[in-house]
């Protein structure tokens, strides 16, 4: 199994594996000890997409269960793309604003 990175302020998450059916409601999946609710098989057998909010967990432990049964655990590698500041140019003079981009910070540090 397969666990996309999330979105640091909450998104879509995709999980690629194998025997996931073709009906969500017969999957269940914990991130972090967070039940996932709004589970989207969209490609039978193989795909689950499901949307987390922000800071669902770094380095979680995931387990998913399909009718049941329960698949290989996942490495506690629930995970965000690293914050980074893009680069700026030219620099401001001595005491100037220094604008900055940002890609990946949370929501709570802006």
């Amino acid at each position: 199994n397969y666990i996309s990175r999330a979105p640091t302020g909450g998104g879509d998450v995709t999980i690629t594996g194998r025997n996931f059916g073709s009906q969500p409601s017969l999957v269940n999946i914990v991130i972090g000890g967070v039940v996932i609710t709004n589970i989207r098989i969209t490609l039978v057998d193989t795909i689950i997409v499901f949307t987390v909010s922000a800071g669902t967990g770094m380095h979680a432990s995931v387990s998913i269960t399909v009718d049941g049964a329960i698949t290989p655990s996942l490495p506690p590698a629930f995970i965000y793309p690293h914050p980074h500041v893009a680069p700026f140019s030219p620099l401001p003079p001595p005491g100037g604003l220094l604008p900055l981009s940002e890609i990946n910070f949370a929501s709570n540090f802006l």
